[in-house]
């Protein structure tokens, strides 16, 4: 019984340390994003796709710039991706990045083809870091729980020891 729950409180305090770590490195790299090195680009593309999946509207801008002599093409608009909930929301990000248009584009300093064009801290990220937190708690106190035999059946008849 002792085993199991180690198994069972340990494992719902891994994945919380595991999420909660992932969530603090993204919000490390998106902080550090609003520090990347610049350059001057150009949207070669952009369109979006209605809703196939839960996470709706799909846009897809592709743009251009130029690094040290050398010409990349991309198409990450921010670091972590993602969706739009609704169509206005998609054709005004159509609107901001039309093709021809010039753009600042940000990478890190010695990658030149991880470029974005908005740097920005997810805030799903502080959820993320809230809920590894829950798992966390409960694994200690579910383990707990069942090492110290607080799952054992209650007596049958309360009025029995009387």
């Amino acid at each position: 019984m002792k085993l199991w729950a180690i198994l069972v409180g340990g494992g719902f305090a891994f994945v919380g340390i595991m999420l909660g770590y992932r969530c603090v490195d993204d919000i490390r790299q998106d902080k550090a994003s609003f520090s990347w090195s610049t350059t001057p680009g150009e949207i070669v593309s952009a369109s979006y796709s209605r809703p196939t999946t839960k996470w709706g509207y799909r846009v897809s801008v592709e743009y251009q710039y130029e690094v040290g002599g050398r010409r990349y093409r991309s198409h990450r608009v921010t670091r972590t991706g993602g969706g739009y909930n609704s169509e206005e929301k998609a054709r005004e990000m159509l609107a901001k990045y039309a093709a021809g248009k010039r753009v600042t584009v940000f990478f890190p300093p010695n990658i030149p083809e991880a470029s974005i064009l908005e740097p920005r801290i997810t805030k799903s990220n502080y959820f993320g870091i809230g809920l590894g937190a829950v798992a966390v708690v409960f694994g200690g106190f579910l383990g707990k729980w069942i090492f110290t035999g607080q799952s054992k059946k209650p007596k049958e008849d309360f009025f029995d020891d009387f």
